[in-house]
């Protein structure tokens, strides 16, 4: 009796380890789906083709679009209306590039989120290494959110507030905010362009583990 007695504690305790490590896994899958989620989300937000305020949508770069042709009016030759057409057609070719970039964290974050799926399903256990990597770049992927979000209403929002101040007159403020706008595209693009190198890198380990 007694020996049976200590057989079904072990057998006890091993179901309770696995239940225990079970849980971590899909505490660390929980939190990789999370984190690739937020990036997702804040791709999207900030890399939106058009700005939603109260009076409906206002597709700001097509704006811009606009408003050169109001100003190819004025005589084009001095230098401030140059400066002015090599930054429209910069942040129009930055945005374009910000939106092949979401396309490609969509693309990655879908097909985490199936292998996570999957690894939940059939309750794979992850060696300590991989969880500790995963677990590395979900630090990883919060802080490059965190630094995207610090730059809201640092792009496409200065470019609303330019509506209606389109003058020769006005031509070294447009200048210096397009300017400073193009810093905040190019900062918020190589943010995403990293996170795609860790969801990249987060997407092959997890279907190593599918394909064994």
């Amino acid at each position: 009796m007694k020996t049976i007695k200590t057989i079904l504690l072990g057998v006890m305790g091993i179901l309770t380890l696995f239940a225990t490590v079970s849980c971590a896994e899909a505490s660390i899958l929980d939190d990789l789906l999370k984190a690739t989620g937020n990036i997702e989300t804040v791709a999207v937000t900030y890399s939106q083709e058009s700005l939603t305020d109260a009076d409906g949508v206002a597709s700001e770069v097509a704006y811009i679009e606009y408003e050169y042709e109001v100003m190819l009016l004025a005589e084009t030759d001095d230098n401030p209306l140059i400066t002015f057409n090599e930054l429209r057609l910069e942040l129009i070719a930055l945005h374009e590039e910000l939106i092949g970039v979401r396309e490609e964290i969509r693309t990655y974050a879908e097909s985490i989120r199936t292998s996570v799926s999957a690894l939940k399903e059939m309750e794979y256990i992850l060696l300590e290494e991989d969880k500790d990597f995963i677990i590395s770049q979900i630090d990883l992927l919060k802080e490059m959110r965190a630094q995207i979000l610090a730059t809201e209403g640092e792009a496409y929002q200065r470019i609303y507030e330019l509506r209606g101040t389109y003058t020769r007159e006005n031509l070294p403020n447009i200048i210096n905010v397009y300017q400073e706008v193009k810093e905040v595209l190019e900062y918020r693009l190589e943010i995403l362009q990293n996170s795609i190198t860790i969801f990249e890198g987060i997407d092959n380990l997890l279907k190593e583990y599918l394909e064994s």
